[in-house]
């Protein structure tokens, strides 16, 4: 078959494929967009107030939380809902090994007092190890039985907070040493926005790399099919473990940074709504990107705060708590429902799918117009 010249390929064909490579080609860009971002989000102690600013450390630390369930779920495909579990773990892991044995509430504390980089580090392996123990509850378990007994790991470990009271203090929880590195302290809500900002690019650039690996691609085929994955010669169990010490040691993380947030940890902080949001956040973000992550986790962050500062106008909707309306945080969960159920008919993807539906039509549009201008100048040329 010969092929076609140049000029016999229509004009409409042509700058169809040229609309095609102008979305694909945005993948060009993509580092000078993560660049522009990363210093946006190094300026904003500068542009936010210290409400607002704490608020963002929150958020980065929820997007930590989100990636490490969002690798399990989105990336693996195992069904387990547990990431409050993990951020439990850490966050108590971090709080025995750094802080040394005290005295509080007439309750005696024991803990190891070790510097707390080394506390940090090891909190976040010993997370790790935790989820490399539950990782046989993936190979025996499937779907909805495995999503009931990673629901049961929350109630557990709240049990176990609870009553293991010389390690957690209890339901009153026990204090968090502030995290201390080359003799500074990251005390202020500044300094500990730039550490979460610090460990949120790593966690996001490891699991960004892991995706585009052969493990990843793995991950991927176990999440579409085990039999198929399997026939292909991936060793599923292998990965299983894998995916859930990555998961366990993210969320281990996010943990540790949540107790250095709050100075203070205790059992309520990690019930089993918290994993509800998370699993909010994966959902409306776009389920296997790291990118929907970080987005959700932000969606789901600032939204109820937004509706505090700026939500009066909503009907039914009470005043910090007067009234007999809704408060902001249950007017935000109806919406974040609202949302998972929207984004699930109609945009599986999330807000990822849902920015490159835009930035296609946009293409298509600018596509059509240009097809149209170029057989406007070829009638024109053919005329005269």
């Amino acid at each position: 078959m010969s092929r076609l010249r140049p000029e016999s390929v229509p004009a409409s064909r042509m700058w169809a494929a040229g609309g095609r490579d102008l979305v694909w080609r945005s993948a060009a860009v993509r580092p000078a967009a993560y660049l522009a971002l990363l210093v946006l989000a190094c300026l904003m102690p500068v542009l936010l107030t210290p409400f607002w600013l704490q608020t963002a450390l929150f958020a980065l630390i929820a997007a930590i939380g989100a990636l490490s369930l969002n690798i399990l779920m989105g990336s693996a495909g195992i069904l387990a809902i547990s990431p409050s579990f993990f951020f439990a773990v850490g966050a108590y892991a971090y709080a025995i090994l750094g802080s040394p044995s005290e005295d509080k509430f007439g309750i005696a504390l024991y803990g190891v007092g070790l510097p707390t980089p080394i506390a940090l580090v090891l909190a976040v392996a010993i997370t790790g190890i935790v989820g490399w123990l539950l990782s046989p509850l993936a190979r025996r378990l499937r779907e909805l039985p495995l999503a009931v007994a990673s629901i049961g790991l929350i109630f557990l470990a709240l049990h176990v907070m609870d009553n293991a009271t010389k390690l957690t203090g209890g339901s009153l929880g026990r204090a968090v040493r502030r995290f201390s590195l080359f003799r500074y302290d990251f005390s202020s809500i500044t300094s500990l926005y730039f550490l979460a900002l610090f460990f949120l690019v790593l966690t996001w650039w490891y699991i960004a790399n892991l995706l585009r690996s052969r493990p990843g691609r793995a991950l991927e085929a176990l999440r579409d099919s085990e039999i198929a994955a399997s026939a292909l010669g991936i060793d599923v169990e292998h990965y299983k473990q894998r995916v859930f010490v990555v998961s366990g040691a993210i969320g281990g993380l996010c943990g540790v940074l949540t107790a250095l947030a709050f100075r203070h940890t205790i059992p309520d902080y990690f019930g089993f709504f918290l994993s509800v949001n998370f699993l909010a956040m994966i959902v409306i973000g776009g389920l296997g990107s790291p990118v929907g992550a970080v987005a959700g986790a932000l969606f789901v962050t600032f939204l109820p705060q937004f509706i505090v500062e700026w939500g009066t106008w909503l009907p039914l909707l009470s005043t910090q708590g007067i009234g007999s309306g809704f408060t902001a945080q249950e007017a935000s969960q109806i919406v974040f429902g609202v949302a998972i159920a929207l984004f699930l008919l109609f945009q599986p993807r999330g807000i990822v799918g849902l920015s490159r539906a835009v930035a296609e039509s946009a293409a298509g549009i600018v596509t059509a117009r240009r097809a149209a201008a170029a057989a406007g100048s070829a009638n024109a040329t053919t005329e005269a």
